[in-house]
């Protein structure tokens, strides 16, 4: 699930969300549950003790940043919410786009990135969102193509960001907030017939 590069300026921090992660020290255990719209907090040593947090409408993905700060993907409540670590409560909720469904962090902990499967103005596309974290403003937006998924954060400051319906790879300059590449030949490759 962890996925973590040197540090570049646009990127390089925890590349992977989700259902279930781990505080950096390993003493906690963080998971969504989205039918009960919380995330549970399981002590790693005594799985017995845990805590419960509301967090927004079907959380989907969960996060810990570098600094320990957790991030829930609320896919229907389109938010974000930040619970910091030690706290069984919600510290902000960050609005963002229709249905998140990914989340990373950059390796100084200074921007989170926001994979919306739609964007606030056109459902048929979606969109990445680079949010700073001390302020909880967007940076930048950037239109990804149909249905985004998931992101991992590359060690030269580029993200991939795969897109469900077309089953290809998008690469977004996290630096100039763009898209580089909108696609590969992955899925041509994967699916060509040999007739």
């Amino acid at each position: 699930v962890w996925g973590c590069a040197p540090e570049t300026p646009g990127g390089g921090g925890n590349s992977a969300s989700g259902s279930v992660a781990m505080s950096r020290d390993d003493s906690l255990v963080y998971a969504v549950d989205p039918d009960l719209d919380t995330l549970v907090i399981v002590d790693a040593k005594n799985p017995t003790s845990f805590k419960e947090v509301k967090v927004g409408r079907t959380p989907e993905k969960v996060l810990v940043a570098p600094d320990d700060t957790i991030y829930v993907a609320n896919r229907y409540g389109r938010s974000v919410s930040v619970v910091r670590k030690g706290e069984a409560s919600v510290s902000a909720t960050i609005d963002v786009g229709v249905e998140p469904v990914g989340l990373a962090a950059s390796s100084d902990g200074k921007t989170l990135y926001v994979v919306n499967s739609a964007s606030r103005t056109d459902l048929d596309v979606g969109t990445l969102m680079a949010i700073d974290t001390a302020t909880r403003q967007v940076k930048w937006e950037a239109v990804l193509g149909p249905d985004p998924r998931a992101i991992t954060l590359l060690s030269n400051g580029k993200a991939m960001v795969t897109l469900f319906k077309s089953g290809d790879v998008v690469t977004v300059d996290l630096v100039k907030g763009q898209i580089e590449k909108s696609g590969s030949d992955v899925f041509v490759q994967l699916n060509r017939s040999a007739l």
